[in-house]
């Protein structure tokens, strides 16, 4: 990810899907664990995203057989995306927004 001025550059990913339309997992602890990662992350980084929620994360499932949609899943990458509520860590009002977004 690529940032200039007022604009975030990411790869184009076809095979994700928003979390949103997610109806079923095959392992959501894993998907939780990997989601909080992500957050605290953003926050080490020194911003908070300001609207964390399954309208703006990208799921993409990675299975053992990459070629067999029916093979055990075997992790899942999130993508964070839509960062115009994102304030700096600094911000006064940082731990609340923080804390709504966990």
């Amino acid at each position: 990810i690529g940032h200039n001025r007022h604009a975030i550059v990411m790869e184009y990913l076809d095979d994700a899907v928003c979390m949103c339309q997610i109806r079923k997992l095959d392992k959501p602890q894993l998907l939780l664990e990997k989601c909080m990662s992500l957050l605290v992350s953003i926050a080490q980084s020194g911003v908070i995203h300001g609207d964390f929620n399954e309208f703006n994360l990208l799921i993409r499932t990675v299975r053992i057989d990459p070629l067999d949609e029916l093979s055990e899943v075997e992790d899942y990458e999130v993508y964070v995306i839509d960062f115009p509520q994102v304030l700096s860590v600094e911000n006064p009002d940082a731990k609340r927004i923080f804390e709504r977004d966990v």
